[in-house]
């Protein structure tokens, strides 16, 4: 679902929780060529212990983004947001 056309360069899709975990999406192959690269992943541990530390750098009378105000001061990429809505699994 992530993966981006053929020529494009390649998407990283990354969940975190309390493990996150990390795909590389390189991009489809174009007609005909053969599947050079195909989408790996990895869990490098833990997840929000490290947005814990970066909230930390940020305010350091804070522990960790209380309710995800931080996150919520910033800006969507509409662009991206309107590509994933188009995914069957969103509508």
């Amino acid at each position: 679902m992530l993966r981006p056309d053929a020529g494009e360069k390649w998407r990283v899709a990354i969940n975190i929780g309390g493990t996150s975990s990390v795909t590389f999406c390189p991009p489809w192959p174009k007609e005909g060529e053969a599947e050079v690269h195909v989408p790996k992943g990895l869990d490098p541990g833990l997840g929000v212990f490290f947005i814990d530390l970066a909230v930390k750098q940020i305010d350091p009378e804070l522990d960790y983004d209380d309710n995800g105000n931080m996150a919520r001061s910033g800006t969507i990429n509409q662009e991206l947001l309107a590509e994933l809505l188009e995914y069957k699994y969103y509508k």
